[in-house]
């Protein structure tokens, strides 16, 4: 596995376990949106910024690192006969400042993004629905308000987005008429109510005993894919979450340790999911080592514009995830901007974990999409 590679992983995993650490119910993201809308901020950044977006990442700042990033862009564009996967990068800057022909020629050469030209602080609310609209259009409206009433005003002056749309169908689709209706226990105090699916499915599947939990792996048509679910026996995640490292999950998806692994094609049960989440990552990414882009007196954007003075107040990200009787659909946008806002936490308690759900991609050694889902 290449550097990037290694790096995209590694980030992924890091920020799973800190969402599930975070949030109290579902975790759905997508870890490339993330990275795509990073690595266009890293190109207009200097000094310690850069070094630690570049750590967060486990990148090294070099040309090959941007290199990686635009060829990993065009071979998860490249059709597939199985399955859709569109990613797209663009950035909305304030029209009234200069930004330098050196950053916009950087984001197009390496993050395939243009830069449009709007006015935040004469038509703020028009733009807001301008990006909105430019995001539902690239996720086939799935995502529709990845840009919430509130977050630009007359001040901002710069907004990077990534959209990311999926879709993959199973080989054997679940039939609908024997899709049931059964209950979840979410926690002490709480039930609900689900679908569970219900199919004749090919897949492997191992126990993972020092975590305690069940590995099963679904082996899309041409392997170019797989949707990797791990579930526990008692039903709470949080020891599988702790345990879980790049190691462990990298092994998983290797050919030896699957030829290891009990091959079935016998019913299985799956809950039928739709979830939508938004994540305000400013704090998690703070956390987790990426400060000074936050800091209004360290931030350096140098590499942007030079006569004006810029820092990061906001990194929004927005997922949906379907999985039903005919296959999985999976969208997301990830927003960055230079618009002041508070950092805010979600509250709530700790539901037990139902499963962990990873989309890798053996094409591009990448995880598409994961997260938790507790509460279908």
């Amino acid at each position: 596995m290449d550097i990037l590679s290694e790096g995209n992983v590694t980030f992924a995993i890091t920020l799973l376990k800190k969402l599930c650490e975070e949030k109290p119910r579902n975790v759905v993201f997508s870890p490339p949106s993330i990275s795509f809308a990073l690595n266009m901020i890293l190109l207009g950044t200097r000094t310690e910024t850069a070094a630690q977006i570049a750590q967060l990442l486990s990148l090294n700042r070099s040309g090959s690192t941007f290199w990686g990033f635009r060829s990993l862009l065009a071979e998860m564009n490249t059709s597939s006969t199985w399955y859709l996967i569109k990613t797209t990068n663009k950035l909305f800057g304030e029209n009234a400042l200069n930004f330098l022909a050196s950053f916009r020629d950087s984001c197009f050469k390496f993050c395939n993004s243009v830069m449009e030209d709007v006015c935040f602080s004469q038509e703020t609310e028009a733009v807001r629905k301008h990006i909105n609209a430019w995001v539902a259009e690239k996720t086939e409206g799935n995502i529709s308000e990845a840009l919430p009433d509130g977050l630009v005003d007359p001040l901002s002056l710069l907004v990077f987005v990534n959209a990311i749309n999926f879709k993959a169908t199973w080989e054997r689709a679940f039939d609908p008429k024997h899709t049931y209706i059964d209950i979840l226990k979410v926690n002490q105090h709480e039930r609900t109510t689900l679908q569970i699916m219900k199919n004749k499915e090919e897949f492997l599947t191992s126990p993972l005993e020092e975590l305690g939990g069940q590995l099963f792996i679904f082996p899309y048509r041409g392997m170019e894919l797989t949707m990797i679910l791990v579930f526990t026996s008692d039903s709470d995640l949080t020891k599988l979450e702790k345990g879980l490292t790049y190691e462990r999950f990298i092994t998983w998806t290797k050919p030896e340790a699957m030829a290891l692994m009990e091959n079935h094609d016998k019913t299985f049960l799956l809950p039928k999911v739709k979830i939508e989440e938004t994540c305000d990552l400013e704090h998690v990414l703070y956390s987790l080592g990426m400060s000074d882009a936050f800091d209004e007196q360290k931030a350096d954007f140098s590499g942007m514009l030079i006569l004006k003075h810029l820092y990061l107040s906001k990194v929004l990200h927005t997922s949906c995830l379907e999985i039903n009787e005919e296959g999985i659909k999976a969208s997301a946008a990830t927003i960055a901007a230079e618009i002041p806002a508070a950092s805010k936490r979600d509250e709530g308690l700790k539901a037990n974990g139902f499963f962990l759900f990873f989309i890798w991609s053996y094409k591009t050694k990448s995880i598409l999409f994961c997260g938790r889902v507790s509460s279908p």
